[in-house]
């Protein structure tokens, strides 16, 4: 059985803890930062490279330093364990108009292969033997 792109996200927390590499890339970035999948907003509150929090969807109102918003396929093909050419990265999709970047976006560019790295923890949940 396969998870839902917002199972998927509910457990990036829990991968993170056990990612010494990228909390140390991490460790500066403070920012709340949201996951829009087709519709729905998931906002992690990250500090000093820790997700503190998840608010999953719905939301009524969500506020976030930035956002990074795809349809369900697109969420899809990038967490593949090996996507397919040119959807293996967020700046790919971004170029190709299947991504979108939405409000402050210094922080996510200053901590950038952070926040890649944690868009693709999800990669590794649901395929754990």
């Amino acid at each position: 059985m396969s998870l839902s792109p917002i199972d998927r996200l509910s457990a990036v927390p829990a991968v993170l803890n056990r990612s010494p590499e990228i909390l140390r890339k991490g460790r500066h970035f403070t920012a709340d930062m949201g996951i829009m999948i087709d519709d729905a907003m998931t906002i992690f509150l990250i500090l000093n490279g820790q997700i503190t929090a998840v608010t999953p969807p719905p939301m009524v109102m969500p506020s976030y330093d930035f956002a990074i918003s795809a349809a369900a396929p697109t969420w899809i093909q990038f967490w593949q364990p090996a996507p397919p050419p040119r959807r293996h990265d967020i700046m790919g999709l971004l170029r190709a108009g299947d991504m979108h970047f939405t409000g402050n976006l210094q922080p996510m560019m200053a901590h950038l292969f952070y926040v890649k790295a944690v868009l693709e923890l999800p990669r590794q949940i649901g395929t754990e033997q």
